[in-house]
């Protein structure tokens, strides 16, 4: 006890906030565990703690939403910690494991205790217990790692034993035959972050996605073929004719309670297409839920079109082009009557004090599509960049005309391509400058000077001797490409040969650039000309527009 009570008094920190005579606490932070020592009976408990983040959500403001699903994917992870940890610590170490909480289970700052509970205060305990806890540390670095540890263990435990259930993982693991006669193949399988959803039977259910990708895995590294997905109504099954995994399910209510939109919202913006079933039963209500929390980006004046662009800068520069335009007599008289407003909004993490925040990117704005088009709200033409191809397809126009029509006056169009760009056509809006425009410099108030930068200045190494300059992202760097580099985000550009302690950044982000665009007078001269191309499908989607409301009226 003496020696035990030494040993913590020199390597542990001792707490006062949870220490009296007869109880001693000491934490161990780097390594999240800690030692309750009983003194009166002599026992102690060792162990790591995993705690568990606030996912309480109820605020609408923006980063409480964001800070909400951080806390979700942080639980997900902490959950499969503690499971490897626990499965390491029984097969490692030489004492009974125990796992308890600290009596606020689901709480707001509920811990789970993983280790030796109320054993005799010595110090070869202690000493087995931080052994296993080093070498967990030193063996598991990832989420990965631990997974794949999980699967490993519960494939040796399960492989003589013909059905195992543990009720904290939810599933059932066999290798003895089974009857699969009562069961229906399972459709349009929804895997997302807490939960899959699928159809059997033209039903729907949902089931623990964590249990899914256990099943999943121990099917994977216990056989060779293929596994079928069955339901019989009761449980989800992995099978085939080695081995099956069975995971428990629930029928998905047919009510106002509980929607597949309300449970994995932030994936319905990435996976739209593949969650529309399981909105509702006539999917009318998931997309008024859908509309109803993206109110911000509604249209106010239904009765013209709405601009809406992919990325938080490309509307400065369509409204920069557009009132430039106005002021061209020849173009001014082109556009007359051609009304539209644009979604004016900033970053979500954006310092600036603005209306209206978002996260936009392609993924985002193909999803907004896809949910607009189903309601009969406004009006609105989305517009997207060249680069990334997958989006391409799905938002561009066709052979006969520029632009796509989605039905309930949705349009959408990827950006066309100025003369200048055609060798080189994956483009964002930033190449309707050209070269020598795009490099202008901007001073800046720190005293230097500087430019966006295009990867074609750089070789393969990230060097361009000629401006000695280096730029980071190396993988953007072929001597090819025309990537504009942001350096906002992972393409800095240093100094080539400055000193290594110089770590100056001479890239302008392209928020800064757009800025200097609006506002900065060295800026004033750079054209606007190749935006034409935009107005003119832009305008080319009014008529049509009006054409319909016409008809409606008639």
């Amino acid at each position: 006890m003496e020696e035990l009570i030494k040993i913590l008094d020199l390597e542990w920190e001792y707490d006062n906030d949870y220490s009296d005579d007869t109880c001693r606490t000491y934490f161990l932070y780097d390594m999240e565990s800690a030692v309750e020592l009983d003194c009166e009976k002599k026992i102690f408990s060792v162990y790591k703690m995993f705690s568990y983040e606030d996912e309480d959500e109820n605020d609408n403001d923006e980063d409480e939403i964001y800070l909400y699903q951080e806390n979700q994917l942080a639980n997900e992870y902490t959950y499969i910690d503690e499971k490897a940890f626990t499965t390491f610590l029984q097969q490692q170490g030489r004492y009974n494991v125990d796992v308890w909480d600290d009596g606020c289970y689901m709480c707001p700052g509920y811990v789970t205790h993983i280790g030796y509970n109320d054993l005799e205060a010595n110090t070869n305990i202690l000493e087995d217990f931080l052994d296993v806890a080093n070498r967990y540390e030193d063996e598991f670095k990832s989420f990965e790692q631990n997974i794949d540890y999980l699967i490993k263990k519960y494939s040796e435990k399960h492989s003589r034993v013909n059905m195992i259930y543990d009720r904290r993982l939810g599933i059932k693991i066999g290798q003895d035959k089974m009857d699969i006669s009562e069961f229906y193949n399972v459709d349009s399988v929804f895997d997302g972050s807490e939960y899959i959803f699928f159809i059997c039977n033209d039903k729907r259910y949902f089931a623990s996605s964590e249990d899914y990708i256990l099943a999943k895995r121990f099917i994977d590294n216990n056989c060779y073929s293929k596994s079928k997905m069955l339901c019989d109504g009761n449980e989800f099954v992995l099978f085939n004719r080695l081995t099956y995994a069975k995971i428990f399910i629930e029928p998905f209510p047919e009510n106002n309670e509980f929607y597949a939109s309300q449970i994995e919202e932030s994936f319905v913006i990435s996976k739209i297409n593949q969650f529309l079933p399981y909105a509702s039963s006539n999917m009318k209500r998931f997309h008024g839920y859908y509309a109803g929390n993206v109110n911000k980006i509604s249209n106010s004046n239904e009765g013209i079109p709405m601009i809406i662009t992919e990325g938080t800068t490309d509307w400065k520069h369509l409204k920069r082009a557009w009132e430039r335009m106005k002021q061209d007599p020849i173009l001014a008289n082109k556009y007359e009557g051609i009304l539209f407003d644009f979604l004016e909004y900033e970053p979500s993490n954006s310092k600036i004090e603005a209306r209206t925040k978002l996260q936009m990117d392609c993924n985002v704005l193909l999803s907004m599509c896809n949910a607009y088009s189903m309601t009969n709200k406004g009006k609105y033409i989305f517009i997207a960049d060249r680069d990334v191809s997958s989006i391409v397809q799905e938002m561009r126009g066709t052979s006969d005309k520029p632009y796509k029509d989605w039905g309930n006056n949705v349009y959408s169009f990827v950006l066309p391509v100025p003369m200048s760009r055609m060798d080189s056509p994956e483009i964002c809006i930033e190449h309707y400058y050209d070269d020598v425009e795009l490099k202008t410099e901007k001073t800046c108030n720190d005293g230097i000077k500087r430019r966006l930068f295009l990867s074609n200045e750089f070789d393969e190494y990230g060097r361009s001797i000629k401006i000695d300059r280096f730029c980071i992202n190396r993988a953007a760097c072929n001597g090819k490409l025309i990537k504009v580099l942001d350096g906002s985000r992972n393409d800095k550009v240093i100094g080539l040969s400055a000193d290594i302690s110089d770590k100056t950044n001479y890239a302008l982000s392209k928020m800064e650039f757009v800025n200097a665009l609006i506002n900065d007078k060295d800026f004033e001269a750079v054209s606007y000309e190749n935006f034409i191309l935009i107005f003119d499908i832009i305008m080319e989607i009014c008529k049509v527009i009006k054409e319909k409301k016409n008809e409606i009226i008639q």
